[in-house]
């Protein structure tokens, strides 16, 4: 009930917006700079058994 309230009033709600928003940011900034720093560590130096 909570859970679905809050979800609901997300979008709604500003405090709601922002809490989502800092939940989620640093989630998909450390997955695209992990991604990233894995393709420049391919580029710079190639050894493929290091990094995986």
């Amino acid at each position: 009930m909570i859970l679905k309230n809050t979800v609901t009033q997300a979008p709604k709600n500003s405090a709601g917006k922002a809490r989502w928003g800092i939940a989620f940011l640093p989630s998909f900034w450390f997955v695209q700079g992990f991604f990233f720093f894995r393709s420049a560590l391919n580029y710079f130096f190639p050894v493929r058994s290091v990094i995986n």
